[in-house]
């Protein structure tokens, strides 16, 4: 897998600039991650520059504008590579080069380890692209590969805190309306969160950037709005994340708080503080999205709902 990353790292070293078609908030992770590690991804609706790399990522949804991105793509002289689930799909055989997550078969419609594999895929390539680029010293590059190697034993702990998440979830059945709250990467696991909620609980819910919640969202809290945020941690932007749960607990807002093991500041601040262990800041998404995805779960199971296929969803769409 690595070493095919790495073609694809030199590949993307001879263009230009590159284009991302993302695929929800996993590619959003990868359009965090990229710059970070010597390389600046961005967005662009039509591509018309011959000779750019334009990474897919896929699961299984939105498979009809997928084909008819990639017809453009593809003829419009791009080097397209894709992220996707299921050997021997039809996408794949139409891209250059590309790398299967292996995630086996799903048999919900709202996908979670999909997500999980992708943004685990996508981190290789980030890291891949640092090795080519020498954006990272070797003691770095390695410690990193270290820590991500170290992920599945610290998501086989974070899994132990789902006998606590389905004891308060029950509270939370009432909620019309749920706000997710992230900075940096965690903003992409807000979105997720929130996508998961919607999708199998069908309780409206929205992610926004933490730094973005006076400008709308803070508008919206009262006692009967419950907002998650997930508040790992960090040198950076912590003081920041405690001010907006200041800012949520001053009007009577609910906080449910996913926090580093060990943080005592949020866990006193919030109504639940759900805990994760400590991981390099790039790898947190990996393991702080599953307390969210058994928040969504433990919500829709208490209501009664089909997790497993909720309603109006179908598990492609190949239709405009």
């Amino acid at each position: 897998m690595l070493r095919l990353l790495l073609t694809l790292s030199l590949l993307m070293k001879q263009s230009e600039r590159t284009c991302s078609v993302l695929q929800r908030s996993a590619g959003l992770l990868a359009w965090l991650a990229i710059p970070l590690n010597g390389y600046s991804p961005f967005f662009c609706p039509i591509f018309s520059k011959v000779n750019g790399y334009a990474p897919f990522f896929n699961r299984v949804l939105w498979i009809f504008l997928a084909f008819l991105t990639l017809f453009y793509t593809v003829f419009s002289g791009w080097v397209c590579s894709v992220l996707y689930n299921v050997v021997g799909s039809s996408i794949p055989r139409r891209t250059h080069s590309g790398s299967y997550t292996h995630a086996g078969p799903e048999i919900g419609v709202a996908s979670t380890k999909a997500f999980t594999a992708q943004v685990t895929v996508l981190a290789l390539m980030a890291l891949g692209m640092a090795r080519v680029r020498r954006s990272l010293t070797k003691a770095r590059f390695e410690k990193l590969v270290t820590a991500l190697a170290a992920i599945p034993a610290k998501m086989e702990e974070t899994l132990q805190t789902s006998d606590f998440i389905r004891e308060f979830s029950g509270i939370f059945t009432y909620a019309r309306n749920f706000i997710y709250l992230g900075r940096g990467y965690n903003y992409p696991v807000a979105l997720e969160g929130a996508l998961k909620l919607k999708e199998i609980s069908y309780i409206h819910a929205e992610g926004y950037p933490a730094a973005e919640m006076k400008h709308g969202p803070i508008a919206l809290i009262d006692q009967e709005m419950p907002v998650v945020v997930v508040a790992p941690n960090n040198k950076t932007m912590y003081d920041k994340v405690v001010s907006n749960i200041h800012e949520i607990k001053a009007r009577q807002g609910r906080v449910v708080a996913i926090v580093t093991r060990g943080d005592t500041v949020i866990r006193d601040l919030a109504d639940y503080s759900i805990e994760i262990p400590d991981a390099e800041e790039c790898f947190v998404p990996l393991l702080a999205v599953i307390p969210l995805q058994l928040l969504a779960y433990y919500i829709a199971t208490i209501k009664g709902c089909n997790v497993d296929q909720p309603r109006n969803l179908a598990k492609s769409v190949t239709v405009e």
